[in-house]
């Protein structure tokens, strides 16, 4: 669809860009081949890769009566190597995603937290279903965005 409203001239396939500068009412795009690029209005798609990372997300709905977390604003948790947090979604209700380095399970995510008592993180995982959980590696974007 984008090729066919503006033409698939226009459309730089496997150019890595390596800066952007405004210039009036042009945008004037570089590319690492050397090779510029000016018009009026650009998009750009970015690359991923992974990361040493993993993410857990609880999608189903937490009642925040049941922990001692704030209903009204984001709530994050951050300790060397890794971080929980709760999403306040109404009603008293919120989920909770977090990342622990090295982490490739929920068991060792747990066991990381577990001696966190000061924090609302061991009675949180302890009323998470195991089989409501996602696994998914987290993902950093690949050079220039």
């Amino acid at each position: 669809m984008l090729g066919d409203a503006v033409g698939l001239e226009k459309i730089k396939f496997n150019h890595d860009v390596v800066s952007v500068e405004n210039k009036s009412d042009e945008a004037i795009c570089h590319f690492s081949n050397g090779d510029s690029y000016e018009t009026d209005v650009m998009i750009g798609a970015v690359t991923f890769r992974p990361n040493d990372h993993y993410a857990y997300r609880f999608r189903p709905i937490l009642d925040l009566n049941d922990i001692d977390v704030g209903s009204t604003a984001q709530t994050g948790f951050y300790v060397a190597g890794g971080w929980l947090s709760f999403i306040p979604i109404g009603n008293e209700k919120a989920y909770w995603f977090g990342s622990v380095s090295g982490a490739n399970t929920i068991e060792e995510f747990i066991d990381f937290f577990s001696s966190r008592t000061k924090m609302p993180i061991p009675q949180t995982l302890s009323k998470t279903l195991r089989g409501l959980l996602v696994h998914s590696s987290l993902l950093d974007v690949d050079g220039v965005p």
